[in-house]
């Protein structure tokens, strides 16, 4: 076992290694257009407008990707949705990288940002079902880190290339091709590789039974696969049982322990092959009945297997009832789609991408004209958020969610003072302090804690509602992250004091933390789902219980 994680070292390390993969292609994708920006607008002719338009079209796909991403992880998977969201990340950069003009970059972008919302739908999700309460925290920052990571290696790929083309003295400023293209198309090798090495979620095919003995198996194996607790025993009962010709007593001896067990999933487990009536080994039904017939295992109509397009409307039907409150809907579900949305507009409203993304625009409007200089001091910043990341995953686990959010905002509206004022006044160092200050403190708290947060809080949904209720806010997301990108350039040619509403919206970042927002840190999604709904946790019931004998205690002292 790894060392406090309650899970195999090599399990955890497939899982550190899935987040890394899947994260360094999402941060590659996001960076790769701030290097080859101006390249591309020279090549292609592009006005500013085209330029915002082509910066935010990441993010403009991203809204339909996240959508779509929660519909194909309800009907296909976790596993195989970002399976699917690999022909958009390399299809995507292919076309960026070939095109001829403004249509055909924009569509390239926008094909970039549908894998781009799918995977920040699917890769976290992915994460918290896999892991244990323990190590979820840190594992969606190693995603995180892998996203820095990722916008520094092609921020750093950027600067070599534009230095190696400046050497060279090579005419036409066509390298924009090789950054937004082939470096992209390139990062997604290490996640095609890992994805061979995992199995889908044991939490998604408990939830697709439905008393189908295949999908019972299937779960059974997969956590097998992690090796938690009790599932080989399991596999191995069941073919013993298949070896012995279905003799029933024998199997009925072997699977006598199985209702001893004290893991949560495999519990579920055992309660949904009792459910079904044991179809993995139905002579024990029999031999328990005293030979009533064997159960027959139902199948699922055509009209009741998932489909993309029942369940994207079945997304908006769900969504749109949690916000109403309807009564089917579990308790504690509104209230977590409210703070999952609030959080991810105010993570983006902040020009916490865009300030990434125009980092070399910024730099040229103080002065900055030299491509390779903007480029080196670009990967400063894209290295400060790199920095921030190791902070944030050093601390991810030991400060609670609500000081860790509500600082950061706090300092992140400092850091965008100093970006406002470098500007201002036309300081290329005070705006380079200013960015690289704002992105380290943006990404060690805001940066990881959204996912971390939005995960625990959507959890109040349950099984149904709650991946209704991450799509919705990841959607949300990258709509606020589209309209910032796309807004951005207009907002600096007001002038460099209008930077300052970005401040103010890192303030409101801090009251929303230090306000509505719960403090969720250690508890099991389970439990986040409890404390949402108003009741009590694990974890505050062994508070109240630690009280009550304190005040025995004390009254017992006061009577002696």
């Amino acid at each position: 076992m790894a060392l406090g994680t309650g899970m195999p070292c090599k399990v955890v390390a497939r899982l550190v290694l899935f987040a890394v993969s899947s994260g360094l292609l999402f941060g590659v994708d996001l960076g790769s257009i701030g290097g080859g920006l101006e390249g591309m607008t020279q090549e292609l002719g592009l006005t500013p407008f085209e330029e915002e338009a082509i910066v935010a079209g990441c993010k403009g796909g991203a809204i339909f990707g996240c959508l779509f991403g929660g519909a194909w992880m309800a009907a296909y998977g976790r596993k195989r949705t970002m399976v699917l969201a690999l022909g958009p990340f390399i299809l995507g950069p292919g076309l960026l990288g070939l095109s001829r003009n403004f249509p055909e970059a924009l569509l390239g972008r926008l094909i970039v940002g549908f894998g781009v919302g799918a995977t920040s739908v699917a890769s976290p999700c992915y994460l918290s079902e896999m892991s244990s309460a323990s190590i979820r925290g840190a594992l969606v920052a190693c995603y995180e880190v892998a996203i820095a990571f990722g916008f520094l290696l092609a921020s750093l790929m950027s600067f070599l290339l534009q230095r190696g083309h400046d050497e060279r003295a090579t005419t036409g400023p066509s390298l924009w091709r090789y950054e937004v293209g082939l470096v992209p198309v390139l990062a997604t090798v290490p996640l095609i590789v890992i994805l061979f090495a995992l199995p889908e979620s044991p939490r998604w095919l408990l939830g697709q039974t439905h008393c189908d003995a295949k999908v019972l198996e299937r779960s059974l194996r997969s956590m097998k696969t992690l090796e938690i607790e009790g599932a080989k025993e399991r596999v191995l009962d069941i073919k013993a049982w298949r070896r012995s010709g279905s003799d029933a007593s024998n199997a009925l001896a072997r699977s006598a322990s199985w209702s001893e067990t004290s893991v949560d999933l495999i519990a579920v487990w055992d309660d949904r092959h009792v459910a079904a009536g044991l179809p993995l080994m139905p002579t024990l039904l029999a031999d328990e009945e005293q030979g009533t017939p064997k159960p027959s295992t139902p199948k699922r109509s055509k009209e009741d297997r998932p489909s993309v397009r029942r369940i994207l409307r079945g997304i908006f039907v769900d969504v749109f009832q949690v916000a109403l409150g309807a009564p089917e809907v579990p308790a504690g579900a509104r209230r977590g789609l409210a703070l999952a949305v609030g959080a991810a507009v105010l993570n983006q409203a902040c020009a916490s991408s865009s300030v990434l993304e125009y980092a070399q625009r910024m730099l040229k409007d103080v002065g900055i004209v030299s491509l390779a200089t903007q480029n080196g001091m670009a990967t400063a910043v894209a290295g400060s958020k790199f920095v921030g990341v190791l902070a944030g995953l050093s601390i991810i686990n030991r400060v609670g969610r609500k000081p860790l959010l509500g600082v950061g905002g706090a300092l992140c509206a400092l850091g965008l003072a100093l970006v406002s004022v470098g500007s201002a006044y036309r300081q290329s160092e005070l705006l380079l302090v200013g960015m690289s200050c704002f992105i380290l403190v943006f990404v060690a708290t805001w940066g990881i804690g959204y996912w971390v947060v939005v995960t625990e809080v959507t959890a109040a949904g349950g099984p149904r509602y709650g991946a209704a209720m991450q799509a919705a806010a990841t959607a949300m997301l990258f709509v606020s992250g589209w309209l910032t990108s796309f807004t951005f350039v207009s907002v600096t040619k007001v002038g460099p004091w209008a930077l300052m509403g970005y401040a103010v919206v890192a303030v409101l970042m801090a009251v929303f933390a230090f306000g509505p927002l719960p403090e969720t840190r250690g508890l099991s999604l389970e439990e986040c789902a409890a404390l949402l709904a108003g009741g009590k946790t694990i974890s505050s019931e062994l508070s109240d219980e630690d009280s009550d004998i304190s005040s025995s205690e004390r009254r017992s002292s006061d009577d002696e």
